[in-house]
């Protein structure tokens, strides 16, 4: 399982430095290690990840011709 990283550091009104730096650190090592990150405390609804999944379900089974259409390198990004 992925160690989570807890993002609350980087919500409050009163960022601490160092807290921020903690968690840039935790990130750097969970994605030099894994190359996945688990982040909880980001205070995102439950319902709203739940479609978020749901949509990426839908868009990861479409065919691969549909999904070339609009893939990166498409969109200027690459």
């Amino acid at each position: 399982m992925l160690p989570p990283v807890d993002a609350a550091p980087l919500l409050t009104a009163t960022r601490d430095d160092g807290a921020v730096l903690d968690v840039a650190r935790q990130l750097d090592q969970a994605c030099r290690r894994f190359g996945f990150v688990r982040i909880v405390g980001h205070g995102i609804a439950p319902e709203r990840r739940e479609r978020l999944t749901s949509l990426a379900s839908t868009f990861f089974a479409l065919p691969d011709e549909i999904k070339a259409d609009i893939a990166m390198e498409r969109g200027g990004s690459a």
